[in-house]
């Protein structure tokens, strides 16, 4: 374990670099860098969450998906992941909230729509539910998942 001392130097190597970068490129291409590396980074960061899932541990899958939300919030990856848990944990509240961040960052989100979808199911909102799928039937005519979901909620 690090001393309080050798952490400081380390992040005071980490600045000082990250200002020799900045000034050799330039702030605008350090950030648009940083941006595209965080992009490419979701996928891997949601993997491990997804484990940490499958292997029972979901306190720890759901910081991880909450730490992929708050470096990558336009990812979706996040978002969709923690609501994932929530529904697993029967929380559906707290995964209808999820999901509708995830639906305002991505509003055409095939999944997140369909996710919502059987949220609301669950919460016994079966009208929510059918305007819902024949929303997602408008935004994604060629995928299955809308009509699917008119068929569970007819069933209902």
């Amino acid at each position: 374990m690090r001393s309080g001392a050798g952490r400081l130097g380390a992040l005071g190597l980490r600045v000082a670099l990250l200002r020799q970068l900045v000034q050799r490129v330039g702030p605008v291409r350090v950030l648009a860098d940083v941006a595209r590396l965080l992009r490419l980074l979701a996928q891997p960061f949601g993997d491990l969450a997804r484990a940490q899932l499958a292997a029972g541990d979901r306190g720890q899958a759901l910081s991880t998906f909450g730490k992929i939300t708050s470096l990558m919030p336009e990812s979706g990856v996040g978002q969709l992941g923690t609501a994932g848990v929530l529904m697993i944990n029967n929380d559906y509240p707290a995964a209808q909230r999820e999901l509708k961040k995830l639906l305002d960052v991505k509003p055409d989100d095939l999944q997140g729509r369909a996710m919502a979808i059987q949220v609301e199911l669950q919460l016994k909102r079966p009208q929510e539910a059918l305007a819902m799928a024949k929303d997602l039937q408008t935004r994604h005519p060629k995928a299955a998942a809308g009509y699917l979901a008119e068929g569970l909620v007819q069933q209902e």
